[in-house]
């Protein structure tokens, strides 16, 4: 294809997303032969493990702000043929409105995650806190989708087309945590965080040195149900994981758990997988759906998809042949959704979306 220039947006507005994610998708664009000028929109993180790639002339990043919009405002004027945003909010979420009032370029949206079915199923029983970060990046943004999925297969876009990152440093090999557990990559919210309590308090008696860590801070309602179902010394709060932290963390993970209701970045997933971890989203959270059905049309979803939530969670931490199976052709699919592997089916998703641009 010709050296097409994309201005490309990173709107970081899912669990697992940072501003490096930011290099993943400019690299497929590299590789599909783009010409690349990246910006960020951090909208939910503001954290140091955060912080932006490496500075350079075709880097910004801003905040979801009035200032941080005056910013882009200007960068925009850059000379370019598209503007892609790479957002996990459907058509780009408000990062999608805000570009397409405010350049006359043909923007697409690619998806980057996978979000509640509805702003209600995200709130239903979530934190304030969850509620007030996600809001303004749930409800769906104008812009069209990319065509990087085949609509026939796709059963969740947003997974697609994620992209893995490439492997990091695993901290000197040096575990995280002594012994074995179950991890939530998520903070724990209403239903589904209940949900993941109980079905690891089911496990408890079955495995003793088994511990279940949650990769955000301290949830007092959580910590209360898990000391009234007498397990309050097996379940702890790590806090937030940075990149290169989550790798040695889901390495030696029995099970991860998704178990919040905010929107899940769709790289996360692929992480996990190419870790050999099984990925389990609980019973009453509101990407569960999403998530479970893309695991199951690609056959690594772990236990049968009429079972209980503790029985399947039973099952995967089991490890049995067929979850190890899975778990190799977890890691297979994930590996092949590297920068260079998508770089042909996002190159020609833009050539294709550009010729339809100009017929119209």
């Amino acid at each position: 294809m010709n050296s097409t220039r994309i201005l490309l947006i990173e709107s970081i507005d899912a669990v697992g997303a940072n501003s490096r994610d930011l290099r993943v998708h400019a690299s497929t664009l590299l590789h599909a032969g783009c010409r690349v000028r990246n910006a960020a929109i951090e909208s939910i993180h503001a954290a140091p493990l955060h912080g932006a790639p490496e500075p350079s002339g075709d880097l910004l990043v801003v905040r979801p702000d009035a200032r941080g919009r005056a910013k882009l405002a200007a960068w925009l004027e850059n000379e370019a043929d598209a503007i892609i945003v790479a957002s996990a909010a459907e058509g780009g979420g408000e990062a999608g409105r805000w570009i397409e009032a405010a350049s006359p370029l043909p923007a697409w949206w690619w998806p980057t995650g996978v979000t509640p079915a509805s702003p209600a199923a995200a709130h239903a029983g979530a934190s304030r806190s969850v509620a007030a970060r996600t809001a303004r990046w749930i409800a769906a943004g104008p812009l069209p989708m990319l065509p990087i999925t085949v609509p026939s297969r796709s059963v969740c876009a947003g997974l697609d087309a994620s992209v893995l990152d490439a492997p990091h440093a695993r901290r000197g090999q040096l575990p995280l945590w002594d012994g074995d557990y179950v991890l939530s990559l998520t903070a724990l919210e209403g239903a589904a965080g209940t949900a993941a309590i109980d079905a690891f308090a089911s496990l408890c008696a079955m495995y003793e040195g088994l511990d279940f860590v949650v990769l955000a801070d301290p949830q007092s309602e959580f910590e209360r149900l898990a000391r009234a179902r007498g397990i309050g010394f097996r379940v702890h709060f790590a806090g937030e994981a940075p990149r290169d932290a989550e790798v040695a963390w889901l390495g030696a993970a029995s099970a991860a758990l998704v178990a919040g209701h905010a929107p899940v970045s769709g790289g996360l997933v692929l992480r996990a997988l190419e870790n050999g971890c099984a990925v389990i989203p609980s019973t009453g959270a509101a990407t569960a759906a999403a998530i479970d059905a893309w695991l199951y049309a690609h056959g690594i979803a772990g236990g049968a998809s009429d079972a209980p939530f503790a029985e399947r969670l039973a099952q995967v931490v089991g490890g049995d042949a067929r979850e190890r199976t899975r778990r190799a052709a977890g890691q297979r699919l994930a590996r092949a959704a590297g920068p260079e592997a998508l770089a042909r089916r996002v190159g020609d998703a833009l050539d294709s979306a550009l010729r339809r641009r100009r017929a119209a």
